[in-house]
């Protein structure tokens, strides 16, 4: 796949792969999911990207990060609007190939009915660092704040 910078991580595992969806708001704070503090949970109360893995259904990968943002942020957006940003490999043991997709545009607190998740929060990029993330959020939002802060 095109346009992605690779992050690492490893050669990824025999499970299909998944897709992110790095956002900003007009201050260039990031959007981040609370993950539920359940036991079936991976990264339980940690802050990650919000996405998840591929479907049968979906045609590609941007389809699949169209509808995982829809299936937890609740807006339905144009597939366009979802560009290449990073790939890397979960550091968990299934070892997810996951493809990063950053959305163009902003988006404020007032556009988001989290469908998932405990909760959710646009963090510049001090507060993200100081958070309990998801190992390869944390990839992502130091890649981002080399390249972008």
């Amino acid at each position: 796949m095109t346009g992605f910078v690779d992050l690492g991580g490893g050669a990824p595992g025999d499970v299909p792969p998944g897709a992110l969806i790095f956002v900003t708001d007009t201050d260039q704070r990031i959007l981040l999911q609370l993950r539920d503090d359940w036991d079936h949970v991976n990264w339980p109360g940690h802050w990650g990207l919000f996405g998840g893995g591929a479907e049968p259904e979906d045609q590609d990968l941007t389809h699949t990060a169209q509808r995982e943002f829809y299936e937890e942020v609740g807006l339905h957006l144009e597939l366009s609007r979802f560009v290449p940003m990073a790939r890397l490999t979960a550091t968990s043991e299934r070892r997810t190939a996951l493809f990063v997709y950053r959305l163009q545009g902003s988006l404020s607190p007032a556009d988001i009915t989290l469908g998932e998740g405990a909760g959710f929060g646009f963090f510049n990029a001090a507060q993200a660092a100081n958070l309990p993330l998801v190992p390869s959020s944390a990839q992502v939002v130091a890649h981002w704040r080399q390249q972008f802060v």
